[in-house]
This record gives C-alpha cells, structure tokens and sequence, in this order.
C-alpha cells in the first residue's frame, strides 16, 4: 500500500501544481478555463465591464464640459479681439482728426489771427493728447480695462481743442 501512494503522489502533485496554474484572475485575457467560468459565475466580469464604462461616461462628460469650456473661451477671445479692433479704428480716427488740427493751428499761425500763446497751449493739449494715445495703443483692450475710458476722454478733448480752433478760425473770418 505503501508503493501505492508513491506512485499516486507524483500523479497528486502534477495535479496540485496544474491546478495552481489556474489560479484565478479576473482577466480575460489571462484568465484559463476555470478562472473565466469562476469569474463569469461570480459576476466579476459584469463588474469589470460596468466599472469600465462608468469611467467611459464620465471621461465623455469630462471632455463636453472641456468642449464647452473651450467654446465660451473662443467666444469670449473673439468678443475680445471685435472690442480692441473698435478701439484700434477709433485711434486711426483720432489721429487724423488731431493731423487735421495741427494743420488747422499751422494755418491759424500763418494767418495771424490768434496770439501766440493762444495756439501754443492748443499745440500742448494737442501733443499730450497724442502721447496718452500713443499709450493706449500700445496697450490692448484686453490688457487695460479702463482703456474705453481713457478713449472716451481722449474723444472729448479732441472735440473742445477742435471747438477752439474753429473759434479761432472764426475770429479770423470776421476780421477779414
């Protein structure tokens, strides 16, 4: 009996160690026979699939709030470039408006018609005009809110140095 169980143990064995091999994993891909029947029994592949598609679903909503997120910011980013251009056309405007009024002082300066000291103080307002636009335009809409602001302003003091010049033009027609 004893010769018996030698011969057994090694059948015993190579069977313990086949069956070690299958130890089971909830892999499919690695999963053998008994492993995949355990695991299709035990419902871990319904969970695997289920936990795989739940990250599925929130990395699909992780992207369309990203998508949507990307949209208001190219909306904005184009709202942004509509507003510096408006911004950018009204200084092209203010410069050939206060070009016009230097040619206006230059004329009421030959003309003789107002003194001096009179056209040099427009010609200063004029010059610190063009500086603080000068400064606007090298900053952007986007870079300095305060910049429609500053614009306005610069508008406004165009107009009561152009209201000066006109006076002072009008001056010289009644003296003629």
């Amino acid at each position: 009996m004893a010769s018996s169980a030698l011969k057994l143990a090694p059948g015993l064995i190579v069977a313990a160690v086949g069956l070690s091999a299958c130890a089971q994993t909830q892999d499919p891909a690695r999963a053998g026979f008994f492993s995949g029947t355990a695991n299709i029994i035990s419902g871990t592949y319904d969970q695997r699939i289920a936990e795989r598609e739940s990250s599925l679903a929130s990395t699909r909503a992780t992207s369309a709030q990203l998508e949507a997120e990307l949209a208001s910011s190219r909306a904005e980013a184009s709202a942004l470039q509509q507003q510096e251009a408006e911004l950018q056309q009204r200084l092209y405007a203010l410069d050939a408006q206060n070009a016009g009024l230097r040619q206006q002082i230059a004329v009421a300066r030959q003309q003789a018609v107002a003194d001096e000291a009179s056209l040099r103080q427009l010609e200063s307002r004029l010059t610190e005009l063009e500086q603080r636009r000068s400064y606007l335009r090298s900053t952007t809409a986007t870079a300095d809110p305060g910049a429609e602001e500053e614009l306005r302003r610069l508008e406004r003091e165009t107009a009561e140095i152009r209201r000066a010049i006109d006076e002072i033009m009008e001056l010289n027609r009644v003296v003629e």
